[in-house]
């Protein structure tokens, strides 16, 4: 409380003032003043966000339109546009075709092609030959449509021949055609032995050239 006569202040249950000595009595009807109750200020209200200014000379980046962009599709995969129908019947065609140009490659190849209308294919008389010949007059040489090659001894060939040109059947020997050019391949327990010639097919002739030998052949009827 406060000295009502020098004002000093004092404790509450003091009963003379400390610095004058006046008795100490608060009035019956005095009370302690009202305290004021704290009331927090109200928030401010919210501010719009305003878009800074850009830098000076730069064009600001116009706001983007939700309707200019496609929607996605779900889960992140793109749309697909639906398959396309097969054509079948040009898939058949396509095939077929290339059967046929795989047989008609197999023929010129085993056949010979040009020079005669039978080709390579066939038997072939031994009717000549120039230089160092591995082939006898009169030998027939068997061109078979399987890529195979034998021999056979004519009428009349001595049995010591004969043992000859079955020991060239054992050697299993096979033939391949390309261009005008024909390679023989003679196999006898895995080794091989290849011979590449030349040859000429004119009619029923056929000319093979193995360097400077030269074997004339015609055709066997």
């Amino acid at each position: 409380m406060y000295c009502t006569n020098c004002g000093a202040p004092n404790t509450d249950d003091a009963a003379f003032c400390t610095t004058c000595g006046t008795a100490l009595t608060p009035p019956a009807n005095e009370q302690a003043p009202p305290v004021e109750q704290f009331q927090a200020a109200p928030p401010p209200p919210p501010q719009a966000y305003a878009q800074p200014a850009p830098p000076e000379g730069q064009v600001p980046y116009p706001p983007q339109d939700p309707a200019a962009y496609p929607p996605q599709a779900p889960y992140g995969y793109p749309p697909q546009a639906p398959p396309k129908k097969k054509n079948k019947g040009l898939m058949i065609g396509i095939i077929a075709g290339a059967a046929v140009l795989v047989v008609a490659l197999v023929l010129i190849l085993v056949l010979g092609g040009g020079g005669g209308s039978k080709g390579v294919a066939g038997k072939w008389t031994v009717v000549d030959t120039e230089g160092w010949s591995d082939y006898e007059e009169g030998l027939i040489l068997n061109f078979k449509s399987n890529g195979q090659l034998t021999y056979e001894a004519p009428a009349g060939t001595p049995d010591d021949m004969k043992a000859i040109y079955d020991f060239m059947n054992l050697l299993k020997t096979s033939y391949k055609v390309s261009g005008d050019t024909i390679v023989l391949t003679a196999e006898f327990f895995g080794e091989k032995d290849v011979t590449e010639m030349r040859f000429s097919l004119e009619g029923d002739q056929l000319t093979l050239y193995d360097g400077s030998d030269v074997t004339v052949l015609r055709r066997a009827k």
